[in-house]
C-alpha cells in the first residue's frame, strides 16, 4: 500500500503516468517476483480485485457530469 502512495510523488517527477508506476508496483510485490503476500490472501484475491474494482467504478461515476459527456460527445 506505501508503494502504491509513493508512485504519486514519483509519477511527477517522472514522465510516466502514474497507472504505470502501480502496475510495475504490483508485479514487483507480486506472487511471481517478491511474493510478499500471504497464502490467505491470495485465496482472497478475487473478492479483493471486485471490491477495488467497484471502488474505481464509484469515483468515475463520480466524476461524470453531463457537461463532460457532451464536451466528449462534441
Amino acid at each position: 500500500m506505501l508503494l502504491g502512495l509513493a508512485t504519486d510523488p514519483i509519477g511527477r517527477k517522472t514522465s510516466l503516468p502514474r497507472v504505470t508506476l502501480l502496475l510495475v508496483f504490483g508485479v514487483l510485490i507480486g506472487n511471481e517476483v517478491l511474493a510478499i503476500f500471504p497464502p490467505f490472501i491470495l485465496d482472497h484475491f478475487q473478492l479483493i480485485a471486485d471490491m477495488i474494482l467497484v471502488m474505481i467504478g464509484f469515483l468515475l461515476g463520480g466524476k461524470l457530469t453531463t457537461g463532460r459527456i457532451v464536451h466528449v460527445i462534441a
